[in-house]
């Protein structure tokens, strides 16, 4: 299995051996590169921390349009562009960006896969939404009413 959590006490430390992704006292992992592997799940958790911030949310809504350099990438956002640098270091330490050496820059490139593992989790509750809310119309629809009641 995985090791426990380390905290580390660095602003930002990237393990890349391990591909462990350390932001503050935050530990993400990335998942391993066989997406057919048991052990591709990303880490829930990681993926939800990732997502819970806006910025980091707006990149990869601007990167499904396509791969862009860092530079590009941080031009319409007010952040600096090591403050987005940062964001892409949270997102890629979970696997959802890739960044690819391209020259002197990187080209950023969603990674879509982790978002599965999310999803996955999320389509429980739609599923217990779709059936408290059927469950209701047939309450309502079963339930005998007197249509003086409704009028006052």
């Amino acid at each position: 299995g995985s090791p426990g959590p380390i905290w580390s006490a660095a602003p930002r430390t990237i393990d890349v051996v391990n591909e462990t992704a350390h932001i503050g006292k935050t530990m993400l992992t990335n998942p391993p590169t066989d997406p057919d592997s048991a052990d591709s799940r990303p880490d829930l958790d990681a993926v939800f921390q990732a997502l819970a911030h806006p910025v980091r949310r707006e990149i990869l809504e601007v990167l499904r349009t396509g791969d862009l350099t860092v530079g590009e990438l941080a031009r319409p956002f007010s952040q600096s562009r090591p403050a987005i640098s940062q964001h892409l270091d949270v997102l890629e330490g979970v696997g959802l960006v890739r960044r690819i050496p391209s020259g002197r820059t990187n080209v950023c490139r969603l990674v879509p896969a982790p978002l599965r593992a999310a999803d996955d989790w999320l389509a429980g509750y739609a599923q217990y939404w779709t059936e408290a809310f059927d469950r209701l119309e047939r309450q309502l629809v079963d339930t005998p009413h007197d249509p003086k009641e409704c009028e006052s």
